[in-house]
Parts: structure tokens; sequence; C-alpha cells
């Protein structure tokens, strides 16, 4: 029986490594389902969200083609 309770003893440095280990196991889940999450919610984003406004600027010439290119450069 002696020989079980040392196996059963924690000292305070493998409790808190322990401890540890499982506070970071427990947000490594959430951070990894949280990406996931965040993937999910950009493909229907991509799928479902607004068309592209390919309408000149105000003062751009609307017969060039380059009019769509310089307005998607300046919504970011």
């Amino acid at each position: 029986m002696n020989a079980m309770n040392e196996l059963l003893y924690l000292d305070p440095g493998s409790g808190s490594y322990l401890v540890q280990a499982l506070v970071a196991g427990a947000l490594g889940v959430v951070f990894f389902f949280r990406n996931i999450l965040n993937y999910i919610k950009a493909f229907f984003a991509l799928l479902f969200g607004k068309k592209k406004n390919t309408d000149p600027a105000p003062g751009e010439d609307p017969t060039t083609k380059e009019h769509s290119e310089k307005s998607d450069l300046t919504k970011n």
C-alpha cells in the first residue's frame, strides 16, 4: 500500500505543470476551432457576399477598363 501512496503524490512543481498543460490544451482547442469558424465564415461571405462594384469612381472615365482596378485599390 505504501508504493501506491507514493505514486499518487504530486509535488507543487508537477501540479503546476499539469495545470499549465491542461490550460494550454484547452486554449489550443479554442483557438483551433475559432480559426476553422473564421474560414467557414469567410467562405460563405465570399459565396453570398455583396458583388464587387464595377461602377467608376466620381471623376473617372467610364469607357476605360482601369476604373475598376483603381476603385478596388481605394477600398482598402
